[in-house]
């Protein structure tokens, strides 16, 4: 998902919301449906236009949206923040090894 200018390449699909849709719920949303599932081709298979078109999209209300994206992002902080701890336990393990085991 990007915001302000960008380049994409000839090979990149480009979604502009309609009227309606919080942007950040039609990412998840997309991201969701798993769209590469629609590529086609076998040298090096791709997503077409053609393939996406026909696909629906069930549209919450905009409120509804809304209320999706806060449940998911406070979901995503909580990773954020678990991950964050993962991360430093092996250095505190570390530390505890060199504090009782030198």
């Amino acid at each position: 998902m990007v915001s302000g200018k960008f380049h994409a390449t000839e090979h990149a699909l480009v979604v502009y919301p309609k009227k309606d849709i919080n942007t950040i719920w039609l990412h998840y949303r997309l991201v969701f449906m798993n769209l590469n599932q629609y590529a086609t081709g076998t040298a090096q298979p791709g997503l077409s236009v053609i393939n996406l078109n026909p696909i629906e999209i069930p549209l919450p209300t905009i409120d509804e949206q809304k209320k999706i994206v806060l449940e998911i992002e406070k979901i995503e902080a909580k990773i954020n923040t678990l991950e964050k701890q993962i991360e430093l336990i092996p250095k505190q393990k570390e530390t505890v090894l060199k504090k009782y085991l030198e």
